[in-house]
């Protein structure tokens, strides 16, 4: 299951949004039952995330790290513009 179904994104929002803008996907594994995820949803890989063409089997708390190492990178560059850093 495709979390951003990224084989139907038009290809002009693609070149406006950056080359990588579609390819971003998360994949839920088709073989992860209600059981694993509730007793080892730490460490059991839970499905594929894509970026460009390169696939990563990835764990709950690999797929947590990326959401935060995100969020701090947008609020870095969010920061670096109020405080006059971006030129």
């Amino acid at each position: 299951m495709s979390v951003n179904s990224r084989y139907a994104i038009d290809e002009k929002r693609v070149r406006r949004l950056g080359k990588l803008y579609s390819s971003i996907d998360f994949d839920v594994s088709e073989t992860i039952t209600a059981e694993q995820f509730k007793t080892k949803n730490d460490y059991q890989i839970i499905g594929n995330f894509y970026i460009g063409k390169q696939k990563f089997p990835i764990t709950f708390k690999e797929l947590e790290r990326i959401e935060e190492t995100l969020h701090e990178a947008k609020n870095a560059l969010q920061r670096s513009y109020q405080i006059g850093l971006l030129q």
